[in-house]
């Protein structure tokens, strides 16, 4: 605070501007950057969801043509089936491609995984979602568990333990086949593109605030410099010399002030003037009077005090006087 109140009014007005703008334009970007993340997700969201039904679609249609709804193994027979019908649904889960590291997999009924391109070991081990879920000990992902065993749609956030990254994940039942659909893709790769606006934004925000100091400065500078300007003339006034003038050159407030300030000071000069003018009458008036008294007492009845000329006012008390006086001597003279 005290290294504010030192510095000069058009500093202060720069740091104060610059500040509150510096703040909203720091409050612009968070907002955008949430609305942005809003945004993104509700589209991730949509786009997500439609590419899992169509693949869970075609899914469901290749084991209806396959005549395999639900999916169930009764025999040998049915063994090789199975083995072709998984064949053909790697191949539609291979092809699915979500973003640029986000992929698709498939589990049955027991969340026991079917189809996983980044684990087929899990696969063959017959590991479930429930079985990851209890290793990796993350509440959410034993509630993703549950909602797929349940057949339910839905989408969430969770750590994945493959890639150890921070997915999104959406899942579905695939029709009447009885497994299920679930795409996961990094939120990190989704955000790039806010984050790289956000950046952005942070640097426009920063250029904006460069831009108003210095708009703000300039503008502090119109206003300042007249101001000072008129404090030095006042300062001046203060120190008793009236032949300065405010030479503002401004047709705002600041320059009616200063036209005002330069009537001010030259009616000062006026009324010191004419006080100096009768404070001067008054001596030479004063020092006449004596004059004349002075060769009265000596004698000399013929002085006469000169108050009838021009420039002399006759209702003037001192006129007056001085005529009185002439009279009284003209008298004693006789």
């Amino acid at each position: 605070m005290r290294i504010f109140k030192r510095l000069k009014l058009q500093w202060k007005m720069v740091l104060l501007i610059s500040i509150v703008s510096a703040v909203v334009l720091d409050l612009a970007v968070v907002i955008y950057y949430y609305a942005a993340i809003g945004m993104v997700k509700k589209r991730v969201e949509a786009q997500m969801y439609a590419e899992t039904q169509a693949v869970a679609n075609e899914i469901n249609a290749l084991c209806s043509r396959a005549g395999r709804v639900p999916v169930t193994i009764a025999g040998p027979e049915d063994q090789v089936l199975q083995k072709q019908l998984l064949d053909q649904v790697r191949e539609i889960v291979a092809d699915v491609k979500v973003g640029e590291s986000g992929y698709a997999f498939v589990v049955g009924p027991d969340t026991g995984y079917v189809v996983h391109p980044l684990a087929p070991e899990a696969v063959v081990e017959g590991r479930t979602l429930f079985d990851e879920a209890a290793e990796a000990d993350v509440e959410a992902f034993d509630a993703l568990a549950e909602a797929v065993a349940a057949g339910e749609s839905g989408f969430m956030v969770m750590d994945n333990p493959y890639t150890n990254t921070r997915d999104w994940v959406v899942y579905a039942p695939i029709g009447s086949t009885g497994w299920r659909l679930l795409l996961t893709v990094p939120v990190s790769e989704l955000m790039r593109d806010v984050r790289r606006l956000a950046f952005l934004s942070g640097y426009v925000a920063l250029g904006g605030f460069v831009a108003i100091a210095g708009m703000t400065f300039g503008i502090a500078r119109s206003v300042v410099r007249p101001l000072e300007k008129l404090v030095g003339v006042a300062q001046a006034v203060a120190g008793g010399d009236l032949a300065v003038y405010a030479d503002v050159g401004s047709g705002d407030e600041i320059g009616v002030l200063a036209d005002a300030f330069n009537q001010m000071v030259v009616q000062l000069r006026d009324m010191l003037r004419s006080e100096r003018e009768q404070r001067e009458y008054l001596q030479a008036t004063v020092q006449d009077y004596l004059d004349y008294m002075s060769e009265v007492t000596r004698g000399n009845l013929t002085a006469r005090l000169n108050v009838d000329g021009d420039g002399y006012d006759a209702g003037d008390p001192l006129v007056l006087l001085g005529r009185n006086l002439n009279e009284t001597t003209a008298t004693v003279q006789g």
